[in-house]
């Protein structure tokens, strides 16, 4: 079942800022340093592992029989389809890219400010990222449905 994107978001900050930095480290900034660059891999984990969820399990066109194929071009047009699932793979992409950056940013911090100043940088920076795009995630979700302008249930014949 594909979740919307707000729920998608919503659910990875929340499971991002329960991460808490690797016990039994002192001093304050390299705990502040190790908690930042958890955060944003955990949340950059919680967007990413969905999408590719979404992808791998979406059906190849290619690998659907003929009838199927056809039902999907004629209902969705032809290569809606796989633009909705290239938008998702490639919004997947971006996340895990930026969501590395700003940890390994974060990471190489040298104050408990920087560090704190990087973590909200990365993780608004995620945000934004994910509220733009993930209208495609949106898209998926109502081909899925069967709800898309021109659908009207026909999918749950091809998604079972």
């Amino acid at each position: 079942m594909v979740m919307p994107s707000i729920d998608i978001l919503g659910s990875a900050l929340r499971k991002a800022r329960r991460t808490t930095p690797t016990k039994g480290i002192a001093n304050i900034a390299k705990r502040e340093k190790n908690k930042g660059a958890k955060q944003l891999d955990a949340l950059m984990k919680e967007l990413a592992v969905p999408l590719r969820t979404y992808v791998d399990n979406f059906p190849k066109k290619t690998y659907l029989h003929p009838y199927e194929r056809s039902l999907i071009e004629l209902t969705l047009g032809d290569g809606y389809y796989e633009k909705v699932l290239g938008m998702v793979d490639a919004l997947r992409k971006k996340v895990v890219a930026v969501g590395k950056e700003h940890a390994s940013l974060c990471a190489k911090s040298s104050s408990k400010r920087e560090a704190e100043e990087r973590l909200n940088e990365g993780i608004k920076k995620v945000e934004d990222l994910f509220s733009q795009e993930g209208k495609a995630v949106d898209d998926l979700l109502n081909i899925a449905k069967g709800k898309d302008d021109n659908v009207q249930g026909i999918f749950s014949y091809v998604f079972r």
